[in-house]
């Protein structure tokens, strides 16, 4: 706890030193990153809709709002607001549980990286005991599993039980069938979020010297892990808190305490601003006007046909 008055006042000193160069190619491969996703979820979407034109602008625009909201917001609420626009503005017509279960799709990789990333430093010793008994993660796919299951389960207690059922799975497989096309699958999601990937690495990377920190690609790696684990329960918006303790950890051998949660904090700070600035730029204009103005569109109630007394 002596720590957190020490990292305030680190913090206000590295703020009038932060390297501003390094910090805006952090911000930089921080949004392409985003952008990148956005792409993999567009090829999911496609091939789980095939009967839409899915527009990249719309689909990226949703993608970002949702970072956006999710930024602020606990339990990543800004994935419903992904759904909701999506449904709304990318395919109008098409059903919420096949666009949210396409949000399945792009977990593969994460998983596969954060599983990665927990093995090696496990395996190099890097990851400290306290923190080796932990699940790899997967928190995001749990959650959206999660609330599909609690979908089909109030579908049975609603009545129609099995019709209701088999339609929700029937949905959920439409909104996974990029995954049955290999190729499809590695061209379309698998190769933008590996970019994805190393576009956050290399953000992390300038995120640490900018607060000069002195660090290799192993610690900016630790600090990708410090950002997985933090998401595995999602009680804060972005993790806030639980990822900075876990940065604070695990870099210890390169940062003392003060300096890694002032670097935690920092980065936090300005990913946050740079998140809800285009989330809420994306969602002012897929909405029509700012988030917190914008109403929801009524169709006009047509008015009955005038009957002629001729």
């Amino acid at each position: 706890m002596s720590a957190i008055p020490a990292a305030i006042e680190t913090f206000a000193a590295r703020l009038s030193h932060v390297s501003v160069t390094l910090l805006l190619v952090a911000v930089a491969l921080h949004l392409a990153n985003q952008l990148l996703r956005a792409t993999a979820w567009r090829a999911a979407l496609s091939a789980a809709l095939p009967h839409h034109r899915i527009s990249r602008a719309p689909v990226t625009a949703a993608y970002l709002a949702g970072a956006g909201i999710n930024a602020v917001v606990p339990a990543r609420g800004g994935d419903v607001a992904r759904v909701v626009l999506v449904s709304r503005r990318a395919a109008p017509g098409c059903c919420c549980v096949t666009v949210a279960s396409t949000l399945l799709v792009e977990t593969v990789v994460d998983v596969a990286v954060g599983v990665w990333l927990a093995a090696w430093a496990l395996s190099s010793g890097a990851l400290p005991q306290g923190l080796s008994g932990l699940r790899p993660p997967g928190g995001r796919p749990a959650i959206l599993v999660l609330c599909l299951v609690a979908a089909v389960v109030a579908s049975l207690a609603a009545g129609r039980a099995r019709r209701r059922a088999r339609i929700l799975l029937a949905e959920l497989r439409q909104g996974l069938t990029i995954l049955r096309r290999p190729r499809a699958y590695l061209q379309g999601v698998a190769a933008p979020q590996a970019a994805g990937w190393a576009a956050r690495l290399g953000s992390a990377y300038c995120f640490l010297h900018a607060f000069h920190i002195h660090a290799g690609p192993g610690q900016a790696a630790l600090v990708l892990l410090g950002g997985c684990l933090a998401t595995m329960m999602p009680l804060t918006p972005a993790g806030v808190g639980t990822q900075q303790a876990l940065v604070a950890v695990l870099l210890s051998g390169v940062a003392s305490p003060a300096a890694a949660i002032s670097f935690g904090l920092g980065t936090q700070l300005v990913i946050t601003a740079v998140n809800v600035i285009a989330g809420g730029t994306c969602a002012g204009l897929m909405l029509g006007g700012p988030p917190w103005r914008a109403r929801p569109s009524a169709d006009p109630v047509p008015l009955p046909a005038a009957t002629s007394g001729e």
